[in-house]
This record gives structure tokens, sequence and C-alpha cells, in this order.
């Protein structure tokens, strides 16, 4: 007489059981998970505009000119459709473009920045660029010295 051992695996119940509680977690974590891709995606648009903001400063200072940094169209301030760094508005060289991308985030700003060739802000005594996804904002603003810096809210 030959005896069989016991058959292991998985029964439909289990498996089900399993599935159902791999949809329960996943619901839960998705929307905590879309809120993490905007937070990213507004560090990137952040980090990136800070990059062009130094490198302005910086090209600024080297050239020993003024340069501006302005929206995309027109270099005018709608920074809707992205930024540029030119060395003069109306007629002058780009340095860099970065056009916007269709990722939730907006930038905006009540004026184009110009460093002088001494790296400080030309014509006005500091700037304020307000980047905002999914209901959150960061702030970078230039100090009258030319200083660049990352906050939650423009300096007074």
């Amino acid at each position: 007489m030959t005896r069989f051992g016991r058959q292991s695996g998985f029964t439909l119940i289990e498996l089900l059981v399993t599935v159902a509680l791999i949809v329960i977690i996943a619901t839960v974590a998705v929307p905590s998970f879309s809120g993490l891709v905007s937070d990213s995606r507004l560090t990137a648009v952040t980090n990136n505009l800070n990059a062009t903001l130094r490198l302005a400063r910086s090209e600024a200072i080297k050239r020993n000119r003024t340069l501006t940094l302005c929206g995309l169209k027109q270099c005018g301030n709608d920074w809707s459709t992205g930024w540029q760094l030119v060395t003069d508005k109306t007629n002058g060289t780009v340095i860099q473009q970065q056009a916007a991308r269709d990722d939730g985030v907006t930038v905006t700003s009540s004026a184009t920045v110009t460093f002088n060739s001494f790296g400080r802000p030309a014509g006005a005594s500091s700037y304020c660029l307000t980047l905002s996804a999914g209901g959150k904002s960061q702030v970078l603003s230039v100090a009258p010295s030319g200083s660049i810096a990352a906050g939650s809210s423009c300096p007074p």
C-alpha cells in the first residue's frame, strides 16, 4: 500500500485573499505616491531655476556686464513657457534657455531678474520668484547682495 504525502500549494481562496489585500494596500498607497511625485517635480524645477539664477550671477561677474533672466516669451514677465538667460533683453545673445515642461509646475515673477557686473540685482533691491504645484509652493529670492536663497515665502 502506497501512501501519498500531503500535497503543497495554494488554494483558490488563499490566492484571492492575498490579491484582495494587495489591491487594498495599493489603493491606500497610490494617492500618497502622487503627492510625492508632485513634490518631486516642484523640487526639480526649483533646483533647475536656482542653478540658472546662480549661472546668471556668475556669468554677469565673469563677463563684466549685465545679464537678464526672463520669461521665454519675448523676454518678459510671463514665465509660463519657460525662461531664458540673455545678455540684452531686446536683441542680445541667448546664453541658456529652459522650456517649461508639462509637469504642473508654474513659475511666477513680477519682473525679469537682471544682475549687474558685480553680481547684484540691477534696478531693484531684490527679486522673488514663486514656483507652485499641487497646492504647494517654493520661493527663490535674490537679496540685494546678490545671494540666492530658497524658502517658503518672499522676504520682506
